[in-house]
C-alpha cells in the first residue's frame, strides 16, 4: 500500500474511533435512559467500521504486495 494509502487509512479509522468516542460521551450524557441504547449501538457501529478498516487496508497492503 502507498504510503498516501496508508495515511488515509489510518485518518478513517481514527476518524471512526472518535465518532464511537462521540457517541459514548452522548450515552452517558443523555438524561433519557431510554435514548442509552441507541448511542451505545451506534458506538459499536462505529468501532466496528474502524476494525474493518483496519482489517481492508491489511488485505489490501497484501494483496499489492504480491502484485509486486
Amino acid at each position: 500500500m502507498s504510503s498516501d494509502s496508508e495515511r488515509r487509512a489510518k485518518g478513517f479509522n481514527t476518524e471512526y474511533r472518535t465518532i464511537a468516542e462521540d457517541c459514548l460521551r452522548k450515552a452517558q450524557s443523555v438524561e433519557n435512559d431510554e435514548e442509552k441504547p441507541f448511542w451505545l449501538n451506534l458506538a459499536q457501529s462505529w468501532l466496528q467500521l474502524a476494525q474493518h478498516s483496519v482489517r481492508r487496508s491489511i488485505h489490501v497492503k497484501a494483496d499489492e504486495s504480491a502484485i509486486d
